[in-house]
């Protein structure tokens, strides 16, 4: 991934001004090329624990505007997105990259300024969490009801002409959904202890400068720790019910989609594993074990 990132850069797709006069398509092609590559080494970041090969401000390119076959829209819904002219346009199939990408804008960041950079005491580190986790939240409130897992239950999609179109939806839910949960669980792993060892710790390489900071909790007020366990919580349990849409994970179990969830779905394991251990014996340890064996 870091050659494709090199190679990206080297040829200019992260600097949309030098591109010049270039017809709509190349334009837009250009700009989803270079969006996709911007997930992917987020992705390959936040699996390996590795610092981020890029960020926010390394990108200077238009979100992609939507071509040719991205039109489409989910049946009986009409919801509209803001795109970053300000402009508000329907919400198509290429609406679900759009969004991905600003996750992954603010993934990159939590991987940059939470673990690859060193903080002055735990009060900084908290309050470096709090900023993103409000920026995540956000995030969460404009996603628009086609691109909302809970829109589309299990065994509600009938045969018919836009079938394969509402299924292409409900994928793109769930996978968002799921891609949320794990940058929420990201954001908050640093201040899941056990023994008073951080997790993050043994999940990230040993060059995080961030770990210093990490190494002692003392200082973290409790009502902050019990947020982190419960966004944790909520999260890790969400996504380790997705063994509950057999109907979706069978289309696309030989795609990037299954790697995509089956990653995010082992992380919800083991956080909820973790969360098992805190206080074993309570109602909620009962119910992570329980979320684990499933």
């Amino acid at each position: 991934m870091g050659t494709t990132v090199r190679a990206a850069q080297f040829i200019g797709l992260n600097q949309e001004e030098s591109w010049g006069d270039i017809d709509t398509v190349e334009r837009q092609t250009r700009c989803y090329v270079w969006w996709s590559v911007f997930i992917g080494a987020g992705f390959i970041s936040m699996s390996w624990g590795t610092p981020p090969m890029l960020i926010e401000t390394d990108c200077h390119v238009q979100q992609p505007l939507d071509v040719k076959d991205s039109f489409e829209q989910c049946p009986k819904f009409g919801s509209t997105e803001i795109y970053e002219d300000g402009q508000s346009r329907p919400v198509t199939v290429g609406s679900s990259n759009r969004f991905k990408a600003k996750m992954y804008k603010i993934a990159n960041s939590i991987m940059d300024q939470i673990y690859f950079t060193q903080h002055n005491g735990s009060e900084e580190l908290c309050q470096s969490i709090s900023k993103l986790h409000q920026r995540l939240l956000a995030w969460e409130r404009s996603i628009p009801p086609e691109l909302r897992a809970e829109s589309h239950p299990p065994n509600t999609i009938e045969d018919g002409e836009d079938a394969a179109l509402k299924r292409i939806f409900a994928i793109q839910a769930l996978t968002l959904q799921v891609s949320y949960d794990n940058v929420q669980i990201l954001l908050f792993r640093p201040l899941i202890s056990i023994g008073g060892v951080p997790r993050s710790r043994i999940s990230t390489r040993a060059n995080s400068p961030a770990l210093a900071t990490q190494a002692s909790l003392a200082n973290v007020p409790s009502a902050f720790i019990n947020i982190a366990q419960q966004q944790c919580w909520a999260s890790a349990t969400r996504t380790s019910e997705v063994a509950k849409r057999p109907d979706l994970l069978r289309l696309f179990q030989f795609g990037f989609p299954a790697i995509h969830v089956g990653v995010h779905a082992f992380s919800a394991g083991v956080m909820l594993g973790l969360l098992a251990l805190l206080s074993p014996l309570s109602a909620r340890g009962q119910e992570n074990h329980t979320c684990g064996v499933k």
